[in-house]
């Protein structure tokens, strides 16, 4: 990862092993949490972080393929668009009583993502 001029951290493009495997991770569990959840709020949530989790993934599919610099711009786009959705499901899970495993397991992937990618 490098720093920007504005002082954030910006991801090393295209991903690295670690933080595409956090990514890959996070989709699975979201997944998986998808599966087991009935809560409307949360399940409309998971399902867009879901799909900006999958257009990370495949945007960096493609900058793999073409290390081309308007692909790493539009994968570094999406990466941020993700997390602040990561951040707003954070929030919603954070929100969720019971301590359900699924959910607990969710939380540790978005901290391993945001560890390795921050905003």
């Amino acid at each position: 990862m490098s720093t920007s001029t504005s002082g954030s951290v910006t991801p090393q493009l295209p991903l690295s092993a670690d933080a595409r495997a956090a990514y890959q991770a996070l989709y699975d569990k979201a997944q998986t949490a998808i599966e087991n959840t009935t809560d409307v709020d949360l399940l409309t949530s998971l399902n867009t972080t879901r799909a900006n989790i999958g257009a990370v993934i495949s945007a960096d599919n493609q900058c793999q393929l073409g290390n081309d610099t308007t692909l790493f711009q539009d994968l570094l786009a999406k990466i941020n668009g993700t997390n602040k959705e990561l951040n707003t499901l954070q929030q919603s899970i954070a929100r969720v009583e019971g301590g359900i495993a699924k959910f607990g397991e969710v939380l540790s992937a978005i901290n391993a993502v945001r560890s390795l990618v921050s905003l």
